[in-house]
């Protein structure tokens, strides 16, 4: 319940701002229905197909890839300056984090072992639910906020295809979920 709640705020409070990393790839308003269509079409059968291997992917990252090869096939002049702003975060900020959770990892440490085990119990009772709803409400900001963003181009052909293909290529996600976690976690 925390999860989908966190999904659906976040998505509903700030999903919209993810249509200016669309635009800002091709500088244009609105981007022709089949580039859309190609791009939805792609990235669902990307998704399921690296879910099934087992393989850890982004979301967000296999959209703008298809986006900017559905637009380069249609002709699109692409925005390269901010390409490379995007594809520089992909690299610089896994970095900063893993700096980051290094500093925060000390801190955690040396604060619980302060707390006597009720004290880590309760921790934990709040801690959790607050992490997995903020998790939650960034994914659902960035990746469903993006992907409904990309298809609001006035075609319910687009919102249909999205109802159909995403929960699909979820589907397999969640079935060989754990696949993945073994992947990142002893690979």
């Amino acid at each position: 319940a925390i999860t989908g709640t966190g999904f659906l705020v976040g998505a509903l409070l700030e999903g919209w701002k993810m249509k200016g990393t669309i635009t800002g790839l091709t500088g244009l308003g609105d981007a022709a229905l089949s580039v859309l269509l190609t791009t939805l079409i792609i990235t669902s059968i990307l998704f399921s197909v690296f879910s099934f291997w087992g393989m850890p992917m982004s979301l967000v990252n296999i959209l703008v890839g298809s986006f900017v090869g559905a637009g380069l096939a249609a002709g699109y002049s692409v925005n390269y300056a901010y390409l490379n702003m995007i594809l520089f975060s992909w690299v610089a900020l896994p970095v900063v984090a893993a700096i980051a959770t290094v500093g925060c990892y000390s801190m955690t440490v040396r604060l619980l072992a302060r707390m006597s085990p009720v004290g880590v119990g309760r921790f934990y009772l709040v801690a959790m639910p607050a992490i997995v709803f903020y998790t939650a409400y960034s994914l659902g900001a960035n990746n469903i906020g993006m992907l409904h963003s990309s298809v609001l181009h006035g075609s319910q052909l687009l919102e249909i295809l999205l109802l159909v293909l995403l929960p699909i290529a979820s589907f397999f996600g969640v079935m060989k979920g754990g696949k993945t976690s073994m992947f990142v976690s002893e690979g």
